[in-house]
């Protein structure tokens, strides 16, 4: 017999996801995030294992993360960060394999393709390429972002377009803006 009420070690009704729960941010920043990882270090299995394991460290630190301006920022510059270092790692460790300094291998501009121009850039000017260009953010996000200030911001952006402009054979003085 049973009075409606809930008995010992019944889990009980499964409560209505609430706006700003963690499930809420993974379904909304997950894709986008990904994307970013994506464009830093080229691969999407990568991407897709970084920007999964910088959810596990926000659900790890939810009960803090959830209290910032932007829980997803916060992810999203964990992301970040990791794809960098393993863009910069897998970097160093090819030029090793091959026996080469790093941007030895630069690729013939006739086989070139946009893609792969960005893939040869230094992690974070493809992250502020990434993340202004492609995502759409403004320098001062990206700066944040990045942990860095605007200038640097600027410096890696105006770098980035003078090394892909040479790539693909276009005039670094055309606006991208």
């Amino acid at each position: 017999m049973t009075d409606g009420l809930p008995r010992p070690g019944d889990a009980g009704p499964i409560p209505p996801e609430q706006p700003g729960s963690f499930d809420d941010l993974f379904r909304r920043e997950f894709p986008p995030i990904a994307r970013t990882a994506y464009l830093i270090v080229g691969d999407w299995e990568v991407a897709r294992e970084l920007a999964q394991d910088a959810f596990v460290q926000a659900l790890r630190h939810w009960q803090t993360v959830r209290t910032f301006e932007s829980p997803g920022g916060w992810v999203r510059r964990v992301v970040i960060r990791d794809a960098v270092r393993t863009r910069a790692r897998d970097t160093r460790r090819r030029a090793l394999h091959l026996g080469a300094p790093p941007g030895a291998d630069a690729l013939p501009t006739s086989a070139v393709d946009v893609r792969e121009a960005l893939m040869t850039l230094p992690p974070r000017q493809r992250a502020a390429v990434a993340l202004h260009y492609l995502d759409g953010r403004p320098v001062a996000e990206v700066a944040e972002l990045l942990g860095c200030s605007t200038g640097t911001v600027k410096t890696h952006l105006a770098r980035a377009r003078q090394a892909l402009a040479a790539l693909l054979g276009e005039d670094p003085d055309h606006d991208l803006r």
